[in-house]
């Protein structure tokens, strides 16, 4: 498989920025003043470009065999992708909501329905998340080229494909965060003009539950509330009559995590507790959230509730800035530096990287210079970006600005526009569209938006609360002494990689070459020199236990020359602890065979 398949998730940012060009230098030799924006072929060829530059890195992750730090092959979840996929797991089978996910339900019930949808299948689960990924990125950059030309929504797809192709293959909530930010992007620009009161509410409603899905800047939310009161052109009481549409939308997307934590069996109180870890992170001098476990173990310790650790994180945070508060300052210094350091960093190439961000600086120039509802709001909302980075710089990486790409990504088409304009020798139009173009427009991602929320809210309270697992019995004596009898289905409820030979490889069902897999582990990934020690033959299982006395446990298992079915037949698999394993915690298959029925 060549490499540029493989690595995919590297260049399409790359793709989209030549599209752009081309659709600039047609757009100027045909004379084009409005850069594109009502060409039917140019919105078909964004809306494949969209779908390819998505969906291209995950098929490259499989067919290569890569090892991302949160998926084993590029399928298997690792590391955190691998407490989610519990979560979903259990909620499906009726099972409360873990701790651990309880801070933000919202992707565990996703993926719940994800899997109810995909048949309980890993790959087809990651396969669909990727396609929603795929159609959010499309309803957007639709909207930014009929708002702003077709080069503009080229430009705009660059840095949501190269965020994309990084986490598309986790079951992370990145994956949530990103699609439901970009339809609330699409939504809250198509209702700026002509301004539609209902498309400001649900916009600010989904961004609201976007950045509570994928904790990130929750800044943005106060200013997003703020906007209406800097519109001249709205009389006094209608500025506060739409900022407190706007508060209540915002605040209506807050309450929707603890309902749902609630509603799956957990505690509403466990909301982003792990916030208060960030916290004191940054009133200890930036010390990030990890630091509360080096000092105060004790306050943290796993036998305490979330709430409890929350509130005793909390107070000690209090404790600390009183006695030290220029600590803080220093904190929140760092994490503006890093921040700047950031700016669109999941962009791979550097090339690359350096023409966004000239056309994402060149829109941040042009905003400040021009006074109109949508500068405003742009304005605004990059703005509660940067004041929530200094806090979240420090943890999760790049992957706090999930939900907030859109921003981002607006703000360079908004630029790329600008200069296109400032080429053309004319000033910058932001477009209006035509009057019978937005309906249809607004319906489409109106209706996504709807059912994403569907698959996230409704459809696991409904499986869990329909749900009527049933343990299977395991034949005695079915595993030889010293193994553990487990029943899954390999290929369906658990996740299974084969490693093979080269000539055995494939992409559907994934099946990692030997060669391909053991040099291709994400330096990132723990335990990676475990996994560079797989050869032909090994076969890692994501076990999910069916049987009787063991409903629910979930484990990783590795398999030495065992043919492991992937039809989803029920087998029971027998294992044993594995002392001197390559990767921590793992067990070692001993045999697997199909269970009588």
């Amino acid at each position: 498989m060549t490499s540029w398949i493989v690595y995919a998730d590297r260049w399409v940012a790359l793709a989209a920025v030549l599209s752009a060009l081309a659709a600039a230098v047609i757009a100027w030799q045909r004379h084009d003043g409005t850069w594109g924006r009502d060409a039917r072929l140019g919105l078909w060829l964004l809306a494949a470009i969209a779908a390819l530059a998505i969906l291209l890195p995950v098929f490259g992750y499989w067919a290569g065999g890569r090892t991302h730090a949160n998926a084993i092959g590029g399928l298997l979840p690792w590391s955190d992708a691998a407490g989610y996929y519990n979560c979903a797991r259990a909620l499906i089978d009726g099972g409360v909501l873990d701790s651990f996910c309880q801070r933000r339900p919202h992707y565990s019930g996703y993926l719940t329905g994800l899997f109810a949808l995909s048949g309980e299948r890993l790959q087809l689960t990651l396969l669909l998340q990727a396609g929603i990924i795929a159609l959010a990125a499309f309803l957007f950059v639709r909207v930014i080229a009929r708002r702003w030309g077709l080069a503009a929504g080229f430009m705009a797809l660059a840095p949501v494909v190269a965020f994309s192709g990084e986490y598309s293959i986790t079951t992370l909530t990145e994956n949530l965060g990103l699609p439901l930010g970009l339809l609330a992007a699409a939504i809250l620009l198509t209702g700026i003009n002509p301004r539609r009161t209902d498309a400001l509410a649900f916009g600010a409603f989904l961004l609201s539950v976007a950045i509570n899905a994928r904790a990130g800047a929750f800044f943005v939310l106060p200013l997003l509330v703020l906007w209406p009161l800097v519109l001249r052109e709205l009389s006094l009481a209608g500025r506060i009559k739409l900022a407190a549409v706007l508060f209540v939308s915002v605040a209506a997307g807050f309450v929707v995590g603890p309902v749902l934590t609630t509603l799956l069996g957990g505690s509403a109180d466990s909301t982003h507790a792990n916030f208060s870890y960030t916290i004191y992170g940054i009133v200890a001098g930036g010390k990030g959230w990890l630091h509360i476990y080096q000092v105060h173990p004790e306050l943290v310790a796993k036998s305490l509730p979330e709430s409890v650790r929350a509130a005793n994180v909390y107070a000690a945070t209090w404790e600390l800035f009183q006695q030290q508060p220029g600590l803080t300052a220093q904190g929140l210094l760092k994490g503006f530096l890093k921040y700047l350091e950031r700016i669109l960093k999941y962009i791979p190439l550097l090339p690359v990287r350096i023409v966004v961000v000239l056309a994402w600086l060149i829109g941040i120039v042009t905003i400040v210079r021009r006074r109109t509802p949508e500068t405003a709001l742009l304005g605004l909302l990059v703005l509660g970006v940067a004041l929530s980075a200094p806090i979240l710089a420090f943890d999760a990486g790049l992957r706090i600005y999930a939900a907030t790409i859109a921003v981002d990504a607006s703000i360079v088409a908004f630029g790329t526009a600008a200069f296109l304009g400032w080429l053309a020798r004319r000033q910058t139009d932001s477009g209006s569209v035509p009057a019978g173009d937005w309906p249809a427009a607004g319906a489409v991602t109106w209706t996504a938006a709807i059912v994403v929320l569907l698959a996230a809210i409704a459809l696991p309270v409904a499986l869990r609360q329909s749900a009527e697992p049933v343990a299977l019995s395991i034949p005695e004596r079915s595993c030889a002494p010293g193994s553990v009898a487990s029943v899954i289905r390999p290929g369906r409820t658990s996740g299974v990689l084969p490693v093979v030979s080269a000539a055995e490889s494939g992409t559907w069902p994934a099946r990692a070459s030997a060669d391909a897999f053991i040099t291709r582990v994400d330096r990132y990934t723990f335990g990676a020199l475990g996994f560079e020690q797989a050869r032909a033959g090994t076969t890692y299982i994501f076990a999910y236990d069916l049987g009787e006395g063991r409903f629910g446990q979930t484990f990783v298992a590795v398999a030495q020359d065992l043919a492991v079915p992937l039809d989803g037949t029920p087998q029971i698999l027998c294992s044993r602890e594995w002392p001197d394993a390559p990767l921590d915690g793992v067990r070692s298959v001993t045999s697997i065979k199909a269970l009588a029925q």
